[in-house]
């Protein structure tokens, strides 16, 4: 991996394979190391083949840096200077739940440095009442009012987030995604994520968004059962986004990538280069 300088601040990246550039924005639960262990599970083959896919970990994510006042702006920033930094002209944006957000502002500012954008459930909406309720949830954890914080943030991050068909097919489900948890996350971790996702939701009713201003050709991927950030989002977006096309998946979650990992690597991979 390597380590990108900027104003003080360290960013991690990765890169792999050859071809146009594509940059993965993670989610809120992801760093580059959770990337790799995809790659024990998964065929990266057809991404790395024709693609210089660039992984990197956002501030308060990994390796990177880790701030405890950061705002939204600081990452469009960061990936603006990331990409000048690898004299990159143009760019073809994967965003993942939260990475899609950054993915969205980043080529409403710059959209001269972006071919095309992949979204996977996009969390560009929330109603007034899940924004309240999980900016109060996130509050406790951040103000240490609840000594079992790492229970409340994993229910509150990860269990709902598949569909029926992965929970029923894995009867201990919650006992392997709490292990899968505890191994990739450490409470620093935990407190950095909660700390991003609550300034996001906290600005969020501030934010002025017109999505029709975005010109370039947009894939929307969600699951059908994402009871987080559900469908009717991801088609509020399509609608705004009028260069674009929307791709479900029946019986999956916001998690759907884990569900349809070379599908989803299908759709992407054909969607860019035609």
């Amino acid at each position: 991996m390597k380590k990108l300088i900027l104003n003080d601040n360290i960013i991690n990246y990765l890169e792999k394979g050859d071809g146009s550039p594509l940059i993965i924005l993670n989610g809120s639960l992801q760093n580059i190391n959770i990337w790799l262990s995809y790659e024990e599970q998964y065929n990266f083959d057809p991404f790395y083949s024709n693609f210089r896919v660039i992984y990197y970990d956002q501030r308060n994510q990994g390796d990177s840096s880790k701030n405890q006042n950061l705002n939204f702006d600081e990452h469009i920033n960061d990936l603006l200077n990331l990409v000048t930094n690898l004299s990159i002209n143009k760019c073809s944006l994967l965003g993942v739940s939260y990475g899609s957000d950054i993915a969205i502002k980043f080529a409403l500012k710059y959209p001269h440095l972006v071919d095309k954008l992949i979204l996977l459930g996009p969390s560009n909406y929330f109603t007034s009442f899940q924004s309240s309720l999980l900016l109060k949830i996130l509050l406790n954890i951040l103000e240490g009012k609840n000594d079992n914080s790492f229970k409340d943030f994993f229910l509150l991050s990860y269990i709902h987030m598949f569909g029926a068909k992965t929970i029923n097919q894995q009867k201990n489900y919650y006992k392997i995604r709490q292990d899968f948890f505890i191994k990739n996350f450490k409470q620093e971790d935990i407190y950095n994520y909660t700390k991003c996702i609550y300034e996001f939701l906290n600005t969020l009713p501030k934010q002025n968004i017109n999505l029709s201003e975005i010109k370039n050709k947009t894939l929307i991927m969600v699951g059908e059962e994402d009871y987080h950030l559900p469908l009717r989002y991801a088609k509020k977006i399509k609608k705004e986004i009028k260069n674009s096309e929307i791709i479900t998946f029946k019986e999956s979650g916001h998690f759907f990538l884990f569900d349809n990992f070379e599908k989803v690597i299908d759709k992407v991979v054909n969607f860019i280069k035609n």
